[in-house]
């Protein structure tokens, strides 16, 4: 029989312990101290147990060692344990420590979801809407589409960075923040401006009466006498070359007789009469009037008032075009080919585009509460995705488009339509007053009226008046 594999109870020790069990030594101490396996106390306490309980030193030796090895065992075992111990106490208190930020972050966004919740409360019933439109917002809450917007105003997205642009406005360098419905200054500065050369007063007239805008190019070109067209047939800077340059290009291109540089070239050559030198030495100079060779510019008078004398080249209406209800008035300018079908398309156009406002104004005037806050909602019922529609169709019409290639329109006037006429699918369009609606749809069916009357009076047309049509590139009158 080997020592190991005796019965651990079988050698009881003479001091009344079981040597494997956690109980203080005979010499004062635990066997399972804090000495860790294999220690050297340990082999001294077990080999002296061994030899108290052995018969013989052989004997006793061989308990002793047997007994050292079920205490490194049982040692080993125990920091197995702690160690377990330790990484499950860890583990808690990770999940523990999870656990808490978790909570605070949950109660943060609480808390934060009732204040917006709360504000947004109290940003609707501040509205000045009716009551109707208050219950039904807050009904749909922040999570619908109106809710959505008027969350986003409150609380902006870092994300979303508003977008700021340069405008230029005369002299100043103006910037202008877009607020979600128009823009909005937030800053303005001088404009830089080359230092310009002395101006000749006699041009500035010319240039002033010509229509010329002061800072375009066509304007500077005009002072300073330079033009960027390739040399004509009469060489040299002075006025009267250019002048005629200018007016037979016009000669050849009856489209350039509209422009603001035609008028004043043919301004200088004919407006005023001319001092010449004669042999004569009772009159050595004297005035005289030039004749009018070239097509004077449309939209513009001869001197005093009066109809260049020059005979228009007015061509004959082919013989199945002619109307007993029409005649061709005497005297007056050639409208091109072109022309009239330009002239003809912008009036259907601007007739396109009043018609809208006025089926828009309309939808305004016979929309309920409701049919605003549906528009508002994103259009679920037949009023309020008129509303939509015929607003789109007044404001984004793609006859403005139209206007703007044929020269009816400019770019700012775009914008103006687009930001004049308030859209009442968005919050800006739940507090403008039906009265307001009516006066922005005044102001943009002025100002095509306005663009249109413009663009007839340099053609040569009067504005608005139904007695005056084209036929075949011909102004003519209508018979009563």
């Amino acid at each position: 029989m080997t020592y190991s594999a005796l019965p651990r109870n079988r050698f009881p020790s003479p001091l009344g312990f079981n040597p494997t069990a956690q109980e203080p030594s005979a010499l004062g101490f635990g066997i399972r101290g804090s000495q860790g396996p294999g220690s050297l106390p340990d082999l001294l306490t077990s080999l002296g147990m061994g030899l108290l309980m052995g018969r013989n030193p052989a004997e006793g030796l061989g308990y002793g060692l047997q007994q050292f090895q079920q205490i490194s065992g049982d040692r080993r075992q125990e920091q197995r344990q702690a160690r377990r111990d330790q990484m499950d106490q860890q583990r808690y208190d990770l999940q523990a420590q999870q656990y808490q930020t978790e909570l605070e972050s949950a109660n943060a966004a609480q808390e934060q979801l009732a204040k917006q919740t709360q504000a947004f409360e109290q940003y609707v019933n501040q509205m000045p809407v009716d009551a109707n439109v208050k219950q039904f917002i807050l009904s749909q809450g922040p999570d619908s589409e109106a809710g959505k917007q008027i969350m986003k105003s409150l609380f902006p997205d870092p994300a979303d960075a508003p977008t700021v642009k340069d405008f230029y406005e005369g002299g100043h360098l103006v910037q202008k923040q877009w607020d979600g419905s128009r823009w909005v200054e937030v800053g303005r500065g001088s404009r830089w401006q080359p230092q310009q050369a002395p101006q000749d007063p006699e041009r500035v007239r010319l240039a002033k009466e010509a229509g010329l805008v002061p800072g375009t190019p066509q304007y500077q070109q005009f002072l300073l006498g330079r033009d960027d067209t390739p040399p004509g047939l009469f060489q040299g800077t002075g006025m009267d070359q250019q002048a005629m340059n200018v007016v037979l290009r016009g000669q050849s291109d009856p489209s350039y007789r509209n422009t603001p540089e035609y008028a004043a070239a043919w301004n200088q050559l004919y407006e005023q009469p001319k001092i010449i030198t004669t042999p004569d030495p009772n009159d050595p100079t004297r005035l005289v009037q030039m004749q009018i060779m070239m097509p004077k510019p449309q939209g513009f008078q001869g001197p005093g008032g009066a109809t260049p004398t020059a005979a228009p080249n007015i061509p004959q209406m082919p013989s199945g075009s002619q109307s007993s209800t029409a005649s061709v008035i005497p005297g007056t300018s050639v409208i091109p080919q072109q022309e009239a079908k330009d002239l003809r398309k912008f009036e259907a156009e601007a007739d396109a585009m009043l018609a809208a406002l006025d089926t828009f104004e309309n939808t305004v005037t016979n929309a309920s509460v409701g049919d605003f806050a549906d528009s508002f909602a994103g259009g679920f019922t037949e009023g309020g995705r008129k509303l939509s529609t015929d607003w789109a169709n007044a404001a984004l019409l793609s006859k403005a488009e139209s206007l703007y290639n044929l020269g009816v329109l400019n770019g700012p006037d775009l914008d103006i339509i687009r930001n004049t006429l308030t859209d009442p699918s968005t919050f800006k369009g739940q507090i403008t007053g039906k009265d307001a609606y009516k006066a922005s749809i005044a102001s943009v069916r002025k100002l095509i009226k306005d663009r249109v009357a413009t663009k007839r009076k340099g053609m040569n047309l009067p504005a608005g008046d139904e007695e005056w049509t084209v036929i075949d590139g011909v102004k003519i009158r209508r018979k009563n």
